[in-house]
């Protein structure tokens, strides 16, 4: 029977010790795969204070490919994003995601989101309202 973080809390509640690493504490977790996983740290002291990092089951202590976040938000999106892509076996750039998010918070924002403006460039849909636009309408 494999036994992973959650069942493992499930089973000891707060005996079991939070998980830390570099200052951040491990919030959340996201299963890619047979041995792949993707954690979302959180460090209120930390100019970034969210972070995602890939490491895997067989060497748990193992973080690697640190994205870095201010909003808590876009760190879930990106966890969430990395863990897609490693199932799917398609590559993901998060500089993408961040550029984007970045021009859609420099833009006036109707619709208020920039994540969901993100996800509906993603998806190819025209986005008017949130200052991003799908990338074959970009003009270099």
């Amino acid at each position: 029977m494999k036994v992973n973080h959650q069942t493992l809390n499930e089973r000891l509640g707060d005996r079991l010790p939070p998980e830390i690493n570099a200052g951040y504490t491990i919030i959340s977790r996201a299963d890619a795969g047979e041995d792949v996983v993707f954690k979302l740290g959180y460090n209120s002291g930390a100019v970034q204070p969210y972070v995602t990092w890939q490491s895997t089951r067989s060497e748990p202590i193992r973080y690697d490919w640190g994205h870095y976040w201010s909003s808590k938000d876009m760190a879930e999106m990106d966890l969430n994003l990395r863990a897609d892509s490693e199932r799917r076996g398609v590559p993901y750039d998060y500089t993408e995601l961040r550029e984007t998010l970045k021009g859609a918070a420099d833009q006036p924002e109707p619709s208020g989101n920039p994540i969901e403006a993100y996800c509906a460039m993603r998806r190819g849909e025209d986005t008017p309202h949130s200052g991003v636009k799908p990338a074959e309408d970009i003009d270099f």
